[in-house]
């Protein structure tokens, strides 16, 4: 990189930093209470089962903004999950955890660490989206790992943003299909989970509660103690 070419540089990382600042700032706890009661269990404070076969699914205000955790295994449980996004008016009176729901659906794979995010609407499908995106999440090997990873999605100066554990899925999305977000997520509306079977279980975190285990992760790799390395054994000379 040319010298020359820090001063534009710099002020575009200091509008990302704040853009997410913005989202992080005004980004509303889950709320399941819209939920039957069969659709999740919170284990803990902050951190609930859900069970795609009763179509759990979070209200919240997708403008404003709204971030959350998910852990599942790929081993164990399921091949992907999907988690789909939608305004309220759009809320499908069942089955709101399938993939291809109107709306904005995201599918998080667990044989590696890929994601595919589609916009479906009213006369479109899953297979045959308005706009179809994808991306990596670098670092890991899978999205089912058993680890917690994060999604965020919100509005903030005009401009749409939907990030996989930071990596950033609107990047370079028209002015027409940001019309077609807003008609699709905008205002207030639900996040919703499902699975490839759409059966079986994983865990959602609110982004509070992610965030504070995460860096308790952190924190322990970086004060792990230092060990000395093996000593080597070498054998005593002998006298010729």
């Amino acid at each position: 990189m040319k010298r020359t070419d820090f001063p534009r540089v710099i002020p575009l990382i200091v509008w990302l930093l704040a853009f997410a600042l913005t989202l992080t700032a005004s980004a509303v706890e889950l709320d399941f209470n819209e939920n039957a009661d069969e659709a999740y269990i919170e284990t803990r404070e902050g951190i609930y089962t859900v069970f795609p076969d009763y179509h759990p699914k979070i209200k919240a205000d997708l403008t404003a903004g709204v971030d959350f955790g998910f852990s599942y295994s790929y081993v164990k449980n399921h091949d992907w999950i999907n988690i789909n996004l939608f305004r309220a008016e759009l809320l499908p009176e069942k089955n709101c955890g399938y993939l291809g729901t109107v709306g904005i659906t995201l599918l998080l794979k667990g044989g590696d660490n890929s994601f595919e995010v589609r916009l479906v609407t009213a006369d479109t499908s899953w297979d045959a989206p308005y706009a179809a995106f994808s991306g990596k999440v670098p670092g890991i090997d899978s999205l089912g790992d058993e680890n917690w990873h994060k999604i965020a999605v919100g509005k903030a100066s005009g401009v749409w943003s939907l990030t996989v554990d930071g990596v950033e899925v609107f990047d370079a999305v028209t002015e027409e299909q940001s019309g077609v977000i807003d008609d699709l997520i905008g205002g207030n509306g639900y996040v919703s989970f499902g699975s490839n079977s759409g059966k079986g279980s994983y865990q959602v975190g609110e982004g509070s509660v992610v965030d504070a285990i995460l860096e308790e992760i952190r924190s322990r790799e970086t004060e792990a103690p230092e060990t000395d390395p093996p000593a080597v054994l070498t054998e005593p000379e002998t006298e010729a």
